[in-house]
């Protein structure tokens, strides 16, 4: 999950299906922090370094916002909340992190962003990477789903 409305998407469809579910399931959401890749360069590193440091510092924040989000479906289903940090790509520390920690998961939710086919095959978006990396059914959910006007 991130602080998008792709990412909150997700969360709200993850959570209404888990809401639904006549069985014992285990729903935890991922929220990453991408770090940039330090090299061998030494002011480059500076560079990175107060990048890095305005990452962590949005991320708090965003964590905190996601996690207030996720507080309107406290009451409908429990839900586990990990944090994955790394160096490299969104993509490259889901996939890294997810696949470390949960070799056995059912399925992946993810929010696919709404923009044009030419950015899809440009940018390396996490949901992308998701379906073409890993061996479970993936539900992409695109921003416009919203549990309000979902049936219980």
């Amino acid at each position: 999950m991130d602080n998008t409305l792709e990412g909150k998407a997700a969360a709200e469809y993850a959570c209404s299906l888990c809401a639904k579910l006549k069985v014992k399931y285990r729903l935890v959401i991922v929220f990453v922090v991408a770090l940039y890749t330090k090299t061998k360069i030494g002011f480059i590193n500076n560079f990175l370094s107060e990048n890095n440091a305005e990452i962590k510092q949005e991320s708090e924040a965003d964590v905190r916002e996601c996690q207030i989000f996720l507080g309107r479906f406290a009451s409908l289903v429990k839900h586990e909340w990990v944090e994955a940090r790394g160096e490299g790509s969104e993509s490259q520390v889901f996939l890294n992190y997810v696949s470390r920690h949960y070799p056995e998961k059912d399925m992946i939710v993810v929010g696919e962003p709404d923009s044009p086919a030419i950015n899809k095959l440009v940018t390396n978006s996490v949901s992308s990477a998701v379906l073409r990396n890993v061996r479970c059914p993936v539900m992409v959910v695109k921003n416009q789903y919203d549990i309000s006007d979902d049936e219980n």
